[in-house]
């Protein structure tokens, strides 16, 4: 019978086998000893290992350091304002001046308002040499009034002769009582004045003033002329 020889064991191996029976039964005997070797038993550690616990997130912010004192901030920032403004106006004032002073406009021209042209009074005509009732009539009283944008006069003219005076036909001037050029003139026509006689006259003023434009009563005087 055909053989061959284990090269392990040296036991003849029949032919048409791939592993030595020999050799196989040893391995299958192995194993089973060492699956019936008994297992040391696992080593339990007698206490649990202390985990440190993580520390509160408001323990880990880092402590914020001791700052400057409230007053002396106060202070400093005064200070600093006050050599800021002294520097201001040791520096920029007088660049400032001298800018100005160097760029000031000339004056500009005076500018000359043209009043209008008051009206001119009425001249006063020559005063005749003689008048026959001038050095007894006298008008007083005068007052100057402004009706429906007219001038009137009124005034009284009053006889101090002792005889009856007849046709006192004249002209009434009115002057300024300090001198100056006449106001305005009024017709008067009577035909006759008992001795001693008032008579109060209202009529309207030939002249070219308006009645504001004319003094006061007590700086006018009243002229009877033939």
């Amino acid at each position: 019978m055909f053989s061959v020889e284990c090269p392990k064991c040296k036991n003849e191996i029949p032919l048409g086998m791939t592993d030595c029976p020999v050799c196989a039964a040893k391995e299958a005997a192995g194993d089973s000893q060492a699956a019936m070797a008994p297992v040391a038993p696992a080593t339990v550690p007698t206490s649990a290992p202390v985990v440190p616990m993580p520390r509160p997130a408001a323990y880990l912010q880092a402590q914020p350091k001791a700052g400057l004192p409230s007053w002396l901030v106060a202070v400093g920032v005064a200070a600093l304002l006050v050599l800021v403004l002294a520097g201001g106006y040791l520096v920029l004032l007088p660049k400032m001046r001298n800018g100005q002073s160097a760029a000031a406009p000339q004056a500009a021209p005076a500018i000359t308002m043209e009043s209008p042209q008051a009206a001119q009074p009425v001249a006063a005509p020559p005063a005749p040499s003689s008048s026959r009732l001038g050095k007894y009539i006298e008008v007083v009283g005068i007052r100057i009034v402004e009706e429906n944008k007219r001038t009137m006069v009124k005034f009284l003219i009053i006889n101090h002769a002792a005889a009856e005076l007849t046709d006192v036909n004249g002209m009434v001037e009115i002057h300024p009582s300090k001198g100056g050029v006449m106001v305005g003139r009024v017709e008067v026509k009577i035909p006759s004045m008992e001795p001693y006689e008032s008579r109060e006259f209202n009529a309207s003023l030939n002249t070219n003033l308006r009645a504001y434009e004319i003094p006061d009563w007590q700086f006018l005087r009243g002229q009877f002329v033939e």
